[in-house]
């Protein structure tokens, strides 16, 4: 299980997006590779989640982090 740090507000605006646009995405991966609640995330198919994050198109200049080029 992870905490998230912050509210999802936050995080959605770090990453540039709406707070529904970051409901949304965990939703959609709600279905079969997480399950969210409150500020709980619970990784339940890791493999799933891994397969998912390689189809996603990298975002770039977000702080912390590196994108693929």
């Amino acid at each position: 299980m992870i905490r998230l740090p912050y509210d999802k507000g936050a995080i959605a605006a770090e990453l540039g997006m709406a707070r529904e646009s970051l409901s949304r995405a965990f939703a959609n991966l709600e279905e079969d590779a997480i399950a969210v609640r409150g500020s709980e995330v619970t990784i339940r198919d890791r493999a799933m989640l891994l397969r998912r994050a390689e189809t996603m198109p990298s975002r770039r200049g977000l702080s912390g982090g590196t994108a693929k080029s």
